[in-house]
């Protein structure tokens, strides 16, 4: 099995999920030298959703397909965090029911 095909295994045993694309933010250098280390075994497919945005580039690859509008100001939207949030969806259950 050639590493292309082997990546891409992995990373849909990993993230088991159809979705147009997935951006990373605020990304610990260390991290940001790590994917750079393995993207080259990506599919273009993977290369083009797996979207890191890199303290250099800001927010400006989150805002190209996410309008400011709908992101909290610590995304480098216009939202107040705290509107931009759903708190009690965030609040750990402990009555043992699941989010409906």
């Amino acid at each position: 099995m050639c590493c292309n095909k082997l990546s891409n295994v992995f990373i849909k045993a990993c993230i088991p999920t159809e979705s147009g694309a997935l951006y990373v933010v605020n990304l610990p250098s260390y991290l940001i030298f790590l994917y750079k280390l393995i993207k080259p075994f990506f599919s273009k497919k993977l290369k083009e959703r797996f979207i890191v945005s890199t303290t250099d580039k800001k927010f400006d690859l989150l805002h190209e397909n996410i309008p400011p509008e709908l992101l909290p100001k610590c995304l480098g939207g216009i939202q107040e965090d705290d509107d931009a949030f759903d708190w009690e969806f965030l609040q750990p259950k402990t009555d043992g029911t699941c989010y409906s």
